[in-house]
């Protein structure tokens, strides 16, 4: 499984899927929360940026101002169900491809955090079934609460994805007390719903786990995990503040954004940029670097690209100053590499 990151941190390492589909429940309730992500140092272009990774801290800020803010029962039950499982790239890619269903949950629990999950998971083997066990313990209630409910919902939602909509846990367990209306939770599982239990848990029967999903594929799903493994190594511990500053860069490429534009965006003074960039031991221009070599080892896997393409791509001037970059990076150089395999 991959690492869990800690739930109170800075560390940009989860996909920012809650806060879209979050944002997209409340535009649907005629609800703008334009302005707690923004306070949250996000915004809806950032959120569609491709590549970005939010923290927990920031999560957490957005989904607690969210719930006072909409008047949706069971607000986590409906950000979990309007996920499709390609809302999570190339990891619902990688579940689709599965042989089973148990093959698929497995697959989600390891890369989870590539999901978004603010929840920790892991499976069970129980006499009968198998049980999704997750935890989280943040300092709101209420947003862990919300947090127990989406993760439940969703994979309940992409479980019906891979299978069809028949699909429904065997029973599901909850931690929380009854809330005041029980209702979205009987119409979402479908099944069995235990509050006050002492643990949060998706129960499905071996059976179901046995299921056949129509579309696996081995090697494509050979492909995901190869796939995933790199991403899992690119989103490792991102600060929010260099997240955000990578997806800019990323975003802005050939074009290199000058340090200027940059702190205008974040409503920041270019002294206080620097000086919180130091504070992590990082510049801009080490920033705009590792943005260039995280994308040249992607693209370096199309061989139809020309070493100038991908040049021109990356904001150089010219193939030379891509060439020393390279050699730079990985001390070796561009053909080499393509010879030996992308770089990871």
């Amino acid at each position: 499984m991959t690492r869990p990151p800690a739930h109170e941190t800075t560390a940009a390492s989860i996909a920012p899927h809650i806060i879209r589909y979050l944002m997209l429940v409340a535009e649907e309730s005629g609800v703008s929360l334009e302005a707690i992500v923004e306070a949250a140092g996000l915004s809806s272009d950032l959120l569609d940026a491709r590549g970005l990774r939010v923290s927990f801290r920031q999560g957490r800020q957005v989904i607690e101002s969210a719930m006072a803010a909409l008047p949706v029962p069971a607000l986590g039950i409906a950000v979990g169900l309007r996920q499709p499982i390609t809302s999570t790239g190339m990891l619902g890619m990688g579940m689709m491809s599965c042989a089973t269903v148990r093959d698929a949950i497995d697959l989600g629990v390891r890369y989870q955090y590539l999901a978004g999950s603010m929840v920790h998971s892991w499976t069970s083997d129980e006499t009968s079934s198998v049980a999704l066990i997750a935890e989280v313990h943040g300092a709101s209630p209420q947003v862990d609460e919300f947090l127990i409910d989406e993760a439940f919902a969703n994979v309940t939602r992409m479980a019906r994805d891979l299978t069809g909509p028949e699909f429904c846990p065997e029973r599901v367990e909850l931690a929380r007390a009854v809330p005041a209306d029980s209702r979205p939770y009987a119409e979402c599982f479908r099944s069995p719903v235990v509050f006050g239990a002492g643990r949060n848990a998706w129960i499905v029967s071996k059976s179901a786990c046995r299921t056949p999903i129509s579309t696996a594929d081995r090697w494509a799903c050979a492909e995901a995990r190869s796939l995933l493994d790199d991403e899992v190594a690119e989103a490792m511990d991102l600060h929010e503040l260099v997240a955000v500053l990578s997806t800019r860069v990323e975003e802005a490429l050939p074009r290199v954004v000058p340090l200027e534009g940059q702190a205008r965006v974040l409503a920041l003074s270019q002294r206080t940029l620097r000086r919180r960039l130091a504070a992590l031991d990082m510049t801009y221009s080490t920033v705009v670097d590792e943005v260039r070599r995280r994308m040249f080892s992607r693209l370096i896997r199309h061989h139809d690209l020309l070493l100038a393409d991908i040049a021109r791509q990356l904001g150089y001037t010219d193939e030379r100053s891509l060439r020393r970059a390279v050699r730079r990076w990985f001390g070796q150089s561009a053909s080499e590499l393509r010879e030996s395999g992308p770089p990871s």
